[in-house]
């Protein structure tokens, strides 16, 4: 189990870097991406940490290009600060590529020497400084519940807002950013929709997972469209499927590896006849 606190790697600089936190959430008010990047794998949301990687699923994106054309409406969902997404924006062909996480902006503000995160949606989440990261836990609820009933509102009117997204991706033509809930879908009909290491049965039970094929098939992709499941957690590397949208059902086109755990929830839908 994952303690609900951690010590910064400055509390310590003498240690061996191993034994410290390999981040430091400080580093989110850096200016360069990278700096940022390295702060958001302490930067937990909603019970679920932040990550960051480049080239994550190459071959995926490989396979994706015989299926995009320069009309092409691409969604990235679950892409983080961009970084995973950067070989698709450079790989495939688009009119508009979509880069969408749940959490793309966040709050910060200076409580009694602590850095308070907090969302649109979410109050306090975590609270570090150059000693320590406290993150919202059962351990710690009566903490972050005490500084919500003290400085929430207050936060919410002379907090920082701070973009996790990395500046490059931000500066590419034809390239656009959205704040995106699965669970609160928007009529997007895309072409080409990615989704990397979300869907899956680690995070959502089978039910949830059911409601989500919903409404990728009737708001999320377009009839026709493309939809890619990937998946490269595991030690054994990447696998994925990508999967057709005939406006009814799903069906599967390719893998790569062992394809997506949740591929055949999306492939056994009822039709929507």
């Amino acid at each position: 189990m994952k303690l609900p606190f951690k010590l910064n790697p400055k509390f310590f600089k003498k240690f061996p870097s191993f034994i410290l936190a390999s981040s430091d959430p400080c580093l989110i008010y850096k200016s360069d991406s990278d700096s940022k990047s390295m702060a958001m794998r302490s930067i937990r949301l909603g019970g679920t940490f932040k990550t960051t990687c480049i080239s994550r699923y190459i071959n995926t994106i490989n396979l994706l290009q015989s299926y995009c054309t320069p009309k092409s409406k691409i969604l990235d969902i679950g892409a983080s600060d961009g970084s995973a997404s950067l070989s698709g924006i450079h790989g495939l062909s688009y009119s508009e590529y979509i880069v969408s996480d749940k959490y793309l902006f966040l709050h910060s503000i200076k409580l009694l020497g602590l850095y308070f995160i907090f969302t649109d949606r979410l109050k306090f989440q975590m609270a570090f400084n150059s000693f320590f990261v406290l993150y919202r836990s059962s351990w710690l609820a009566w903490f972050f519940r005490l500084f919500d009933f003290l400085y929430y509102n207050k936060a919410k009117r002379n907090s920082k807002k701070v973009s996790l997204l990395r500046d490059e991706v931000i500066a590419i033509d034809n390239v656009s950013v959205l704040e995106f809930d699965m669970f609160r879908p928007k009529n997007i009909q895309a072409d080409v929709v990615i989704v990397a290491n979300i869907l899956n049965r680690s995070y959502f039970t089978d039910e949830a997972l059911n409601s989500l094929v919903l409404y990728f098939l009737r708001d999320i992709s377009r009839p026709g469209g493309i939809v890619a499941l990937i998946d490269n957690r595991a030690e054994k590397g990447e696998n994925s499927s990508i999967l057709h949208n005939d406006g009814h059902a799903f069906t599967l086109l390719e893998r790569v590896g062992d394809g997506s755990d949740v591929e055949h929830i999306f492939l056994n839908l009822e039709s929507l006849n």
